[in-house]
């Protein structure tokens, strides 16, 4: 790594609406390499991401590099060796889309080989983020290899051999690598890899045979007899309409007997391929092609240099003040001290960074900067390292929020905006506010997650796990995200808890031991003690609850969504006033959790019974409720 007292690198871009290439290879190979970009863009996105078509709307921010050193600044360190990666970046204070990385191959086919495999992962990204790693690495694989010519697609290339004695022999333009069959995972190996586990840092043999495996399946349903390839896209729109991956696997691919037909598939290097009508492409636009001013230089590293590390700060904080130190006024820049400022605050140094923002001459240059300062250590963020002085911090004021709302344009901007009103516990402006930013920029990982937040101290867990599942696969392993996004669902769901059950009007007397964290799913027992006079019979009660008994479930199925496989009975009693509106609802029974508890006794709160016509009648319900696989 090279900090200082080294040349710097010229960097040039080349630019449409939908790639924005960024290259320090200052030859005539950066234009066409980028309209090779767009035509391998479109096709992959007509063939086989077309729910990309409409909804990726911001650029696809792409680094081709030619220089080892670029190369490492770019990569993070866990990937070493990798020869590209989709970056996702910390965007804490700043907005920082994912980059799309890779190092400039010794040929233009391999080059687009590299860029076509790290545009899947970011196409998978927006339209199945849950999907399997098996899934997202050998689709990648097979799209390396695709070839778009003549108004077709035409994927089954094999980048891989399992036979013969390792010489290797071109296939059109790639020299496929030999993995020997003894290496290959067995079926059920491969959908046991994670995202985690599928690269091996240091094992170059073990990582191809994850990555040779994972292609081998996935060419298998791409390129295999017309029921597996239905079986296979009937898979994938079902992990996109929200399918959970186990049950798309269930009912689309396990059918198939997989096993056997994946073991014959790697018996021998016979290949098929299969080709693809293209639509008519769309005209592509004259690229803009420029050098990038030292300014611009510096700024372009300081975003994409990996911050959650100490070198990769260290970095970052170098090239800001190798540009102060040549244009001082940069210092008061409200983009410089934004930079700035978030990076610190990836340190841990909040003082420091609310410091940087005082230097910009308008603080509201900085507003939505400032907000974001002020939530960095709530839990809608990820933890910060070492000590967070909540001290330094201005807390966010209402009225700050009000002023800059109508001012929000971006993804980034509406995201900051609901962290802001979750932390004055405005939940439906904060759910108006991520709503409005995944519909921005539906690969936002912070946003799906915000968004998660918001939903389930909305009281609508199901959606809001859903949510920050997706947000955890779009961060993918940055900043742990998978255990932190967890965390903060907990946390979001105790949260709406409490809020739920403080505002419930006083009832009987609750018998609950809060030591048991229970859950809950089910059906009601039909008996329920009432005494009612002749004009309300137990029969109608029966009949009110059975026709809200969804609302029920839903109580158990949010709770289930944390605590599962719990299960218990909920018994509650309430009372029927004379026009058949319900008060003082209590819990009598509870032997699973605290939430279920509250949350049913608001629903019943809200029902309406037949009017008994006098009096007040006395209902005691037991609820039975267990869960199913």
């Amino acid at each position: 790594m090279c900090l200082t007292g080294c040349a710097p690198v010229a960097l040039r871009v080349a630019n449409t609406d939908r790639i924005h290439l960024t290259t320090d290879n200052t030859g005539p190979e950066a234009y066409a390499l980028l309209q090779h970009m767009e035509a391998d863009r479109q096709a992959m996105v007509q063939v086989f991401f077309p729910c990309a078509a409409s909804t990726e709307t911001a650029p696809v921010d792409v680094l081709a590099l030619v220089e080892e050193r670029s190369v490492r600044r770019a990569v993070p360190p866990a990937l070493d060796g990798a020869g590209g990666v989709l970056v996702s970046h910390s965007q804490r204070v700043v907005a920082r889309p994912p980059t799309l990385a890779f190092a400039w191959q010794r040929t233009t086919a391999y080059t687009r080989a590299l860029f076509r495999h790290e545009l899947s992962h970011r196409l998978s990204a927006r339209c199945t983020p849950q999907a399997p790693a098996w899934l997202e690495e050998g689709l990648a694989e097979v799209l390396s290899t695709a070839v778009v010519s003549g108004g077709t697609l035409r994927v089954g290339v094999p980048p891989y051999v399992f036979h013969g004695n390792g010489r290797r022999v071109r296939v059109g333009d790639i020299v496929p690598y030999h993995v020997p069959p003894s290496r290959l995972l067995d079926l059920d190996a491969l959908l046991a890899l994670t995202s985690e586990t599928i690269w091996v840092p240091g094992n170059t043999d073990q990582t191809a045979a994850h990555y040779a495996s994972a292609w081998a399946l996935v060419a298998l349903l791409v390129t295999g007899p017309p029921e597996l390839r239905r079986a296979f896209s009937a898979y994938r729109t079902a992990l996109h309409v929200g399918t959970s991956e186990r049950e798309a696997f269930r009912t689309h691919l396990e059918p198939h007997g997989l096993a056997e037909r994946y073991g014959a598939f790697v018996s021998h290097d016979a290949r098929q391929t299969v080709s693809f009508t293209l639509e008519r492409a769309d005209e592509a636009e004259a690229p803009e092609e420029r050098a990038l001013s030292a300014r611009e230089v510096d700024l372009f590293w300081v975003r994409h240099v990996a911050w959650h590390t100490e070198t990769g700060r260290a970095d970052a904080l170098s090239s800001l003040d190798a540009l102060v130190r040549r244009e001082p006024a940069a210092r008061h820049s409200a983009e410089v001290a934004a930079l700035r400022a978030a990076i610190l605050v990836e340190a841990g140094d909040l003082y420091g960074a609310a410091q940087a923002l005082r230097w910009v001459d308008d603080p509201e240059a900085v507003a939505f900067e400032r907000v974001a300062l002020s939530v960095a250590t709530e839990y809608t963020s990820p933890p910060l390292p070492g000590e967070a002085p909540r001290a330094s911090l201005e807390p966010v004021a209402r009225e700050t929020l009000e002023r800059i709302t109508p001012r929000a344009s971006t993804s980034f901007e509406h995201e900051v905006l609901a962290r802001g009103w979750l932390s004055l516990d405005e939940v439906e402006r904060a759910l108006g506010e991520a709503h409005a930013a995944v519909a921005l920029d539906g690969t936002c990982g912070p946003c799906w997650v915000t968004l998660g937040l918001a939903q389930i101290q909305n009281q609508d867990a199901v959606h809001g796990v859903r949510s920050l599942r997706r947000g955890a696969a779009l961060l993918g392993q940055a900043h742990g995200a998978a255990s932190w996004v967890q965390r903060a669902g907990l946390f979001a769901y105790g949260a709406a808890r409490r809020r739920m059950c403080e505002a419930l009007p006083p009832g009987d007397e609750t018998h609950f031991d809060d030591s048991e964290q229970a859950a809950v799913t089910g059906e009601p027992e039909p008996d329920a003690g009432v005494d009612t006079p002749d004009a309300l019979t137990a029969d109608m009660i029966r009949t009110v609850v059975r026709s809200h008994i969804d609302e029920v479930v839903a109580c158990y199925e949010n709770d289930l969504e944390f605590f599962p496989r719990t299960e218990g009975q909920v018994v509650v009693s309430f009372l029927i006033r004379a026009d058949g509106t319900v008060e003082r609802t209590g819990i009598t029974e509870n032997d699973v959790s605290e939430a279920v508890g509250c949350c049913v006794r608001r629903r019943i709160a809200e029902w309406t019974f037949p009017p008994p016509g006098r009096g007040i009648v006395r209902v005691t319900y037991p609820f039975r409720l267990s869960y199913s696989e």
